[in-house]
């Protein structure tokens, strides 16, 4: 029995569990797995270890987080560098093979792919937030009064007597937040602002 470990949790419970298996020499296999794109669950399952042990071997081994950290940058590292050469357009040489006489030729040649522009998206989407993402923030910092003022200071400027004239109080906000709360503006421009 002593391959078994009685735990009793706080409300009562017993689990029956095998211990750890974490042994150092273990972590090379871990680290190879990570580099190979694996994410946890698939390391669970290549070594026959149930997640909560894997985050528990985390939790108790620093050397281990800071490895699989390690080990999981280089195949990020992979792609960022694959989707910016597909967003910069990139060549290759590449050898092709023919039959010529019935004799198999090979043939290196330059192989060029073009930018792509999804990937370029992408790319600046996630490393120029503020001017890539998809939704527009609009900042609204007047109030009436404010509008109230100008329209006045408009209405002095060219001549005009505020209330005898014209109704300087009967005015709307011309900004584009304005405009759509209103309805004024085309549902397309209001999408974009919303």
């Amino acid at each position: 029995m002593n391959n078994v470990v009685f735990i009793v949790t706080h409300k009562g419970c017993l689990i029956i569990a095998r211990p750890s298996k974490y042994s150092p020499p273990l972590l090379p296999n871990l680290e190879m797995l990570y580099i190979l794109g694996a994410t946890d669950i698939e390391v669970c399952q290549a070594t026959g270890i149930t997640e909560p042990t894997l985050h528990k071997w985390k939790k108790d081994n620093p050397e281990l987080i800071k490895s699989i950290k390690e080990s999981k940058a280089i195949p990020d590292n992979n792609v960022k560098q694959s989707l910016y050469r597909r967003a910069c357009g990139y060549s290759h040489i590449e050898t092709k093979v023919f039959v010529i006489d019935g004799k198999i030729v090979e043939h290196n040649v330059t192989k060029h792919y073009p930018p792509d522009t999804a990937a370029a998206f992408i790319w600046l989407k996630n490393r120029c937030p503020q001017e890539w993402r998809d939704r527009i923030e609009v900042e609204h910092h007047h109030t009436i009064e404010d509008g109230v003022n100008q329209k006045r200071i408009e209405m002095e400027s060219t001549g005009l007597v505020p209330g005898s004239d014209h109704d300087y109080l009967d005015i709307h906000c011309q900004c584009n937040y304005c405009r759509v709360k209103r309805g004024e503006v085309v549902k397309q421009i209001a999408e974009v602002i919303e």
